[in-house]
């Protein structure tokens, strides 16, 4: 079964994980499935087929939806859930059999949702969009992800009010950091994949700004540099530990050249 886009998950997966700081992560990961699985007794798509695999194997935690833009395949959704939850869970979705009949074609996307509840202050839900539309850190953010897209994840730097309230009618949901939901902000930078180790250093990446911005009350505009960030990171590499590897490597491309 594959649900429709409008449905809400939570009604079958609610949120995982009780951090104290109020932070849970909601992945929406895009794939394209395509062709015929002969079953015992008929020929099933593969989109139907592979979505009822998932549902029987990872349906406490993902739900299979359809999307607009992905034609022969849809979007897997997870529960909100703390970062400690997702980086258990999802190599278990990798491992899976089914897994390999996944394609992350140029119209697959990886969104993911942060919570509002983790940012006390109107500054610190303007940090997070901040560091992440500013042209200062355009290159780290455009390696990171994987993509460049002004029709999808349109990047700029947003006024405060607009980031903090969730209800501008000029504003749109395809921005680098859609703010228009109520309850989370959304992160829309990422192309799809299908490689475990970067699809967790993304998630990794997201929830690292997000502690980064709440827990440090010394942060001003002028200082959300990569490299203020990366100090950041370095001090949690062990809870970060794929995305510092990538972080790493991306350092050491930028001073070999």
């Amino acid at each position: 079964m594959i649900y429709s886009h409008h449905f809400n998950v939570l009604t079958r997966t609610p949120k995982r994980g009780r951090p104290k700081n109020k932070l849970w992560l909601g992945v929406e990961l895009e794939f394209e499935t395509i062709g015929l699985v002969k079953t015992e007794n008929y020929l099933e798509s593969s989109r139907s087929f592979h979505a009822r695999g998932l549902l029987n194997g990872f349906g406490k935690f993902l739900t299979p939806k359809d999307d607009s833009t992905i034609i022969f395949g849809y979007e897997l959704v997870s529960a909100p859930a703390t970062l400690r939850i997702h980086q258990a869970e999802w190599p278990k979705v990798w491992a899976w059999e089914g897994f390999k009949n996944y394609s992350a074609s140029q119209y697959c996307g990886l969104h993911v949702h942060v919570s509002r509840s983790a940012f006390l202050e109107s500054d610190m839900l303007y940090f997070f969009h901040y560091f992440i539309n500013s042209k200062d850190n355009h290159e780290l953010i455009v390696d990171l992800a994987g993509r460049e897209s002004e029709r999808w994840c349109r990047k700029y730097e947003k006024p405060k009010d607009r980031v903090v309230m969730c209800n501008y009618a000029i504003d749109t949901r395809y921005e680098a950091v859609n703010t228009l939901n109520k309850k989370t902000l959304e992160v829309r930078i990422f192309a799809s994949t299908t490689k475990l180790e970067l699809f967790l250093s993304r998630l990794e990446f997201v929830d690292a700004v997000a502690n980064w911005v709440t827990s440090d009350r010394t942060l001003t505009v002028k200082v959300l540099r990569e490299q203020e960030f990366a100090r950041f990171v370095e001090t949690h590499k062990k809870k970060y530990e794929h995305f510092w590897n990538w972080l790493t490597h991306y350092f050491a491309k930028k001073v070999a050249h």
